[in-house]
């Protein structure tokens, strides 16, 4: 069997400027690979950047207003009942969700008419456990983590399986299929080695949120500055520059007076990023997942980093690299990062460039993961694809 109609559905945009969407787009792909007949469903943008309708493999089927009930620009959080009318009408046999904490009395009811279809659903959870990320959240925010709270146990009811980057066997006492958070290998090309003599380079691709950590590794190239380092050092933020937390990297940067050794680029993307990937001799990922009680799991930016072929460094725990040679784990507190250990570490762990992007290759392509998702749908329904 193959060919399953199947709907990938996200309570977000997808397009090509932002990482999460590349994902998105490279798992549509690669379930099509591995035999379902794949529809899209994202949020469309207005004028203003607020979301103005859904989307479903591009064309509008829904258009948001305002109401007396509900402003326009909630109205993704409780409105689905021309979601429900596409799946009923196109006889969508599988529902993907990625889950981004959007649940509600209003969503649970939508999965339990989908399930009265026939349906069979999986949610994908990025990040698990998250409440911790809502700790320096707004009102509005806390709000809608309170109604997420509320209603997780509800919908889990409908969901036949939750797929996760954790090590978790269940969860919201629902069975998980453990993947890993994959990289599309043809739109992530190998840097190039560098040769730069006496400069030593670091590269960051990163959001900017306070538990990345990296003022961690500011503080330690401060440091490494103060014992007289020989070799000169560069920090390259590529990443936004606007949240809070990139401001306070600003202004840390500031305030250590290296401004000339540490550079934020912004978003970059393409020839560009390409460009900072061939400079850099190491990446690093995430720093500071302890700081919202996160000390295992499977960084998308560790993956892009082993499939472009740069030795990286995080903290806590990524079980597919914790015993890899072009890894390096650094302790998960909030100390300075030992600049000299870097340089020393990655002097010997960049020459393992082809073998990282084989390593890619065989264990976190998309196509790889979206095999384990086939492999599980048809283990539920006893179907072979």
């Amino acid at each position: 069997m193959s060919n399953i109609r199947s709907l990938f559905f996200v309570c977000h945009t997808v397009d090509d400027k932002s990482g999460i969407g590349k994902k998105v787009k490279a798992q549509v792909e690669a379930l099509r690979r591995a035999g379902f007949d794949v529809a899209l469903s994202d949020l469309a943008l207005d004028d203003q950047g607020e979301y103005r309708g859904r989307l479903i493999d591009g064309n509008l089927v829904d258009e948001y207003v305002d109401s007396f009930a509900l402003k326009r620009k909630w109205k993704w959080r409780f409105k689905f009942e021309n979601v429900l009318k596409y799946i009923s009408s196109e006889k969508i046999e599988f529902l993907y969700i990625r889950y981004t904490h959007f649940a509600s009395p209003i969503f649970t009811k939508f999965l339990e008419s989908v399930k009265k279809l026939g349906v069979i659903i999986f949610i994908e959870i990025p990040t698990y456990p998250y409440d911790d990320e809502y700790r320096d959240a707004g009102k509005a925010l806390q709000a809608s983590l309170w109604l997420e709270r509320l209603s997780r146990k509800s919908f889990a009811k409908y969901v036949d399986r939750i797929l996760t980057y954790s090590e978790d066997g269940s969860i919201f006492g629902v069975q998980t299929v453990q993947i890993d958070n994959g990289v599309d290998m043809a739109d992530t090309p190998l840097k190039k080695m560098s040769r730069q003599h006496n400069r030593f380079s670091i590269l960051a691709v990163s959001s900017m949120e306070y538990w990345h950590g990296y003022d961690r590794l500011i503080a330690g190239l401060r440091n490494y500055y103060d014992r007289h380092g020989e070799i000169e050092v560069t920090i390259n933020f590529a990443g936004g520059t606007a949240t809070p937390t990139a401001k306070k990297y600003i202004e840390q940067v500031a305030q250590l007076k290296l401004i000339e050794r540490v550079n934020f680029h912004g978003y970059v993307s393409g020839e560009r990023l390409c460009q900072l990937f061939d400079e850099a001799d190491v990446a690093v990922g995430v720093l500071g997942g302890h700081r919202k009680s996160l000390h295992s799991f499977k960084s998308l930016k560790n993956r892009e980093y082993c499939a472009r072929g740069i030795p990286f460094a995080y903290s806590g725990s990524d079980a597919t690299f914790d015993s890899q040679s072009f890894a390096l784990k650094i302790p998960a507190n909030d100390s300075p990062v030992d600049i000299e250990f870097f340089i020393r570490w990655a002097s010997e762990a960049k020459r393992h460039l082809h073998e990282m992007r084989a390593f890619a290759e065989r264990r976190i392509s998309w196509d790889t993961q979206m095999q384990l998702v086939g492999a599980e749908y048809s283990r539920v329904t006893g179907l072979s694809i």
